[in-house]
């Protein structure tokens, strides 16, 4: 049995589809397929059943998942404490695809004056395969929105809220209201960020409160694809107001007449083993000036509108 087995075993389980398992990991379906065939040889014991293109977990195989992740955390652990000997400065760290275009930038200007030897292995997704990924350990640290977080599980360091605002272009009759509320956005076409971001789970929740049925033309985390809609008329947005661009002058915000907001914070395991580099990290974020944001990118950020609270 290899760990690399477990890794591919644990991935299929936490997806349901060899495939798409696959496609996370970035290697061929077949390469996963056989991992897990290999386990099955050695145990001489079906792990699946399965059925066409997916598969359920037989009994063995729910018992190998829940021993497959408490063996990968402990391997994680260990490699950990074995990197502080070598002194590594390299944090695994995760980030949701929308926030990375806000706080990047600048926390990596700031953390190369703080700290110029520690560098970042980002991994961009989205808030539930983070929180995932950090109970599996195959991150130490998350940056995310988060709402109602198991304080059993996991410990925040708050960064920000940042309000959500409606985002058009300034062709958009609604662009010249003082304040935006849903009923306006019925039939408004909407492009979202991806369904499963927070953010989005809060936007439909609103609208699913009004019973309102919102016209969504598209999910995308990408945001020049967003800003590229918005600027040829396409669509309208609900985004974070930190994220526009205002430069060019062609998209406008509006508030929400109802304001929403999104808690943005540092997340990591609560009894996770931190070597050196992620402790200094969180320290980092603590002490943090956010002087980037305030004085270098002026033009982009509004000050008033992201308030660290650290």
């Amino acid at each position: 049995m290899k760990l690399i087995q477990l890794k591919y075993f644990l991935a299929a389980c936490e997806y349901g589809n060899l495939s798409k398992a696959a496609e996370e990991l970035h290697i061929s379906q077949p390469t996963i397929s056989q991992a897990i065939k290999d386990l099955e040889r050695e145990f001489e014991i079906d792990l699946l059943n399965r059925i066409s293109s997916r598969f359920t977990l037989t009994p063995a195989g729910e018992f190998l998942k829940s021993q497959a992740s408490a063996i990968l955390q402990s391997t994680d652990s260990l490699t950990s404490r074995m990197n502080d000997f070598r002194q590594t400065n390299i944090i695994n760290i995760g980030i949701s695809p929308i926030l990375c275009s806000i706080l990047l930038p600048p926390i990596y200007q700031e953390l190369k004056d703080v700290y110029p030897n520690l560098s970042m292995n980002l991994v961009e997704r989205n808030s539930d395969i983070l929180l995932n990924n950090l109970l599996e350990g195959k991150i130490e640290l998350a940056i995310m929105g988060f709402a109602d977080l198991d304080d059993r599980l996991f410990n925040v360091l708050p960064i920000a809220n940042v309000d959500i605002v409606f985002c058009a272009n300034r062709t958009n009759p609604l662009t010249r209201k003082k304040y935006v509320d849903f009923e306006d956005l019925r039939s408004e076409p909407l492009i979202l960020s991806n369904a499963d971001s927070i953010e989005t789970q809060l936007i439909l929740k609103k609208f699913d409160e009004r019973h309102i049925s919102p016209n969504i033309i598209l999910f995308s985390d990408h945001l020049h694809t967003i800003d590229h809609m918005i600027n040829h008329e396409i669509a309208s947005s609900l985004l974070y107001k930190t994220i526009i661009h205002r430069g060019h002058g062609s998209i406008f915000t509006v508030p929400l007449s109802e304001p929403l907001s999104i808690s943005i914070g540092l997340i990591w395991k609560k009894n996770r083993y931190l070597h050196k580099a992620a402790v200094e990290y969180i320290e980092f974020i603590r002490n943090a000036s956010w002087k980037y944001f305030y004085d270098n990118l002026k033009p982009v950020y509004d000050k008033d509108n992201f308030i660290p609270s650290l």
